[in-house]
């Protein structure tokens, strides 16, 4: 059987080593039968089996492995589900006051979780961010939301959301190479370099509405699909070598003859070897070689909600009036943010009351300070601004701090998500091959 890529890196380094002063020879036709009976036979076979059973221990490892990775996906996702509950509750309160645009409240609601979803979970912020769908009002340029070099969140969401001239667009090159980083390129070819595996891609264009049940059900499944597809195509790459290994002989025959006959000192060789090719899988796929940190599923939620209220704050004190935009910090918003607005406000209660709940602004009652300062024990932030009940037009002075929290907390927040919630991934401790003793 000729060795192909895969293969050939289970072979002995400098592949067979003839016996000295040893003669080409052909070799004659042999019966199956004969050929089984011969001993130097049955010890490749045996050394076939036995790297078979190695490689079992490695498909079990890698398969629990990932495993890991997946519950914490799913961690991930429950956070959000609690995010958008509790801001479902809050706009109930004032869905009468506020008209909801659903399609570019789901546009933020994703964006804000693709790119504060990073470090050791970066990939399923990826995966979301594939699906962006493209929104573009009026003419302007095209930006590129690079899978490996995104614009800041400040930048991004600051500029982005409230122009919103630009389209969001993601190759899926760029998340073919992240799923090759994570899950292992196993396959080489002669020159020593890695194959491209036909890895499964993420739906494009597909606007997640996450900020909705059904929303998020249809990413989960969808990401589960992926990560399901992605880790069966490395399995399958073991399988093969497995299968190659119950059906052939030539690995044996190779090792024997490396290993100068010896049967014993090939089975040292090929656990040394097939050990290093592990080791070095572990070293450079992501989630063979690590395994993620613990999710804290409450103030994770709690990160995800208080981001999406800053953008909703940006947006919502911000005015577009003489076809200029105008925000809290503008010379003559006091003025212009009475005008046009009728009867509503510029922040209700209810949103008000929910950011403090979340630690961000500051409570007004002794039960609500000393709630806060719990929170804080647990890691919450502490409160930043003051605000008394909802944010009326006449009240710029409260307008104006309250939009300097948000635009503050959409620069800081993937700073806090990268170092607080999804620090980088722990190298976990592979465990000894157990086929040694076989």
């Amino acid at each position: 059987m000729a060795v192909d890529a895969l293969l050939k890196q289970f072979m002995p380094p400098a592949g067979p080593v003839p016996a000295p002063n040893a003669k080409s020879q052909p070799k004659p036709q042999q019966k199956p039968s004969d050929r089984e009976a011969n001993p130097a036979i049955r010890n490749a076979r045996d050394l076939c089996d036995y790297a078979y059973k190695i490689m079992d221990d490695i498909y079990k490892d890698y398969e629990g492995s990932l495993g890991k990775w997946e519950t914490a996906f799913g961690e991930v996702l429950a956070a959000v589900a609690i995010a958008n509950d509790m801001r479902d509750r809050t706009m109930k309160r004032v869905e009468s006051e506020r008209a909801q645009d659903a399609a570019r409240a789901a546009f933020i609601n994703n964006l804000v979780f693709s790119l504060l979803t990073m470090g050791a979970m970066a990939y399923v912020g990826e995966f979301v961010k594939a699906g962006l769908p493209k929104l573009q009002i009026g003419s302007g340029k095209t930006d590129l939301v690079d899978a490996f070099k995104a614009p800041t969140v400040e930048t991004y969401l600051a500029e982005t959301i409230l122009v919103t001239n630009k389209v969001v667009l993601s190759t899926p090159f760029q998340f073919t190479r992240m799923q090759a980083s994570v899950f292992g390129e196993i396959a080489k070819d002669t020159g020593n370099r890695f194959l491209p595996l036909a890895f499964p891609k993420p739906p494009e264009m597909v606007p997640y509405r996450i900020d909705s049940t059904g929303g998020l059900e249809s990413l989960r499944q969808d990401l589960n699909k992926n990560l399901k597809g992605s880790k069966g195509l490395v399995l399958g790459e073991f399988k093969k070598v497995q299968q190659w290994l119950n059906q052939e002989s030539e690995f044996g025959e190779a090792w024997l003859a490396f290993s100068g006959g010896s049967k014993e000192q090939a089975r040292s060789n090929i656990v040394r070897h097939i050990e290093t090719l592990r080791n070095d899988w572990a070293k450079k796929w992501e989630f063979f070689g690590k395994s993620p940190s613990d999710i804290s599923r409450g103030p994770l939620a709690e990160l995800y909600e208080r981001a999406w209220w800053a953008t909703y704050v940006i947006k919502a004190l911000t005015f577009f009036p003489y076809n200029k935009e105008m925000t809290p910090e503008s010379e003559h918003f006091a003025t212009l943010s009475q005008l046009g607005r009728g009867d509503r406000k510029l922040l209700e209660r209810a949103i008000v009351d929910r950011l403090r709940e979340l630690n961000v602004v500051l409570a007004e009652t002794e039960s609500g300070m000393v709630g806060q300062m719990q929170r804080i024990s647990t890691g919450a932030p502490a409160p930043e601004i003051s605000v008394e009940g909802a944010i009326d037009k006449e009240d710029a002075g409260e307008a104006l701090v309250t939009y300097r929290w948000a635009k503050s907390y959409v620069a800081k927040a993937s700073a806090e998500a990268a170092f607080k919630y999804f620090p980088p991934a722990k190298v976990r401790q592979l465990e000894p091959l157990r086929a040694v003793r076989y």
